[in-house]
């Protein structure tokens, strides 16, 4: 079996330079950013405009101007 990813290296413009504790890749498609697993698979789709690694379980992420934390799955925490 092999991995089937829309994600490829060459089509990245950036991603986690190391594995994370978190076990998420933050990434970038199309000035998008979004965070993939360790094999490639797409957790949380590229959708911020800005994003950061996650920090003990949540990520601090901006789209459309508004900015919140959001867990390992994606969704809002407030």
């Amino acid at each position: 079996h092999y991995l089937i990813s829309p994600y490829s290296i060459n089509n990245l413009e950036n991603i986690s330079p190391t594995f994370p504790i978190s076990g998420l890749f933050r990434v970038a498609l199309d000035g998008k950013y979004g965070y993939l697993n360790k094999n490639g698979v797409e957790i949380i789709a590229c959708q911020y405009t800005n994003a950061i690694d996650f920090r003990y379980g949540r990520a601090y992420v901006e789209i459309d101007g508004v900015s919140f934390y959001i867990n390992k799955e994606g969704v809002r925490i407030d």
